[in-house]
């Protein structure tokens, strides 16, 4: 098996390793969300828009 060859696996493998890991976080932040959102954005989404924006 040549030396190219085993680098395209490691990242493939990787990919999916990140993949995997935003699919986790993305489900975190579904879950979470709801929960957590109402009171940091009521205090701070004027802050964070203001910065957008600029």
């Amino acid at each position: 098996e040549c030396i190219s060859d085993v680098i395209q696996d490691q990242r493939h493998v990787l990919q999916a390793t990140i993949n995997e890991g935003l699919h986790q976080a993305h489900m975190a932040n579904e879950i979470l969300a709801p929960i957590v959102l109402p009171h940091s954005v009521a205090s701070s989404a004027p802050q964070c828009l203001s910065l957008f924006v600029d």
